[in-house]
């Protein structure tokens, strides 16, 4: 398939702005449906595209110093951090019967 060009580019533009489909315009421009629609978001003229929304990060409070390893604090989520043993471990206790 030949790679876009500028004028291809601007044949794009213009026919989306008409309203025509992807699927119309991979007709006209002998390409794939999914090629033009892929092109357009590319270019940033479909309605598909938008800004990255600003996430609100959830912010848990503590009453533990800022010293304290942060580990070992029970953050507000109702339950405390359980330690995990490593598979190295687990495979040692259980060669040991433990």
């Amino acid at each position: 398939m030949a790679k876009w060009t500028k004028e291809l580019d601007e044949a794009l533009k213009t026919m989306h702005g008409a309203g025509m489909t992807a699927k119309e315009i991979g007709s006209i421009m002998d390409r794939t449906a999914g090629a033009v629609g892929q092109r357009a978001f590319n270019l940033g003229i479909t309605k598909k595209r938008s800004e990255p929304l600003p996430i609100d990060l959830p912010v848990y409070e503590t009453d533990a110093p800022a010293d304290v390893d942060i580990d070992s604090v029970a953050f507000n989520l109702g339950r405390t951090p359980q330690y995990k043993p490593t598979m190295l471990e687990r495979m040692f206790n259980k060669m040991l019967g433990r």
